[in-house]
């Protein structure tokens, strides 16, 4: 049988069930002073936006890559000139969109999403 580890704790999460940590109104800077809290800031950053976008025309179809961290996720839209609409989740930077005639025109969005699936700012590109 393995022995268990320790398990850490935090104070803070040691509270009664109901109750709420103290919020902390006051703090003491330099020399003793009182120095004003300030605000935190409310809710999490939003995820990143995607950079260099590209679509490039292939035979067959539209390849569209982009820059960003390799393990995010994605939410890739593309409107198509024929009036399609077309929606991936992707783990990669690449996508290739087919089949696609030559003459039609892709309008790709990509949208990086967080832990929580929430999108990020969009980056467009034309191909």
């Amino acid at each position: 049988m393995a022995a268990r580890s320790p398990s850490l704790s935090c104070p803070a999460a040691r509270t009664r069930a109901g109750s709420t940590p103290a919020a902390v109104s006051d703090q003491v800077g330099r020399q003793a002073q009182p120095v004003e809290a300030g605000t935190a800031p409310t809710g999490e950053a939003r995820a990143g936006k995607p950079h260099r976008l590209r679509v490039r025309g292939t035979h067959t179809g539209r390849l569209v890559t982009w820059r960003g961290p390799r393990r995010a996720r994605y939410l890739v839209t593309a409107r198509l000139s024929d009036g399609r609409r077309l929606r991936w989740l992707v783990t990669g930077r690449r996508l290739k969109i087919v089949p696609l005639g030559r003459a039609t025109r892709a309008r790709v969005t990509v949208r990086r999403l967080d832990a929580l699936g929430r999108p990020g700012r969009a980056a467009t590109a034309r191909g």
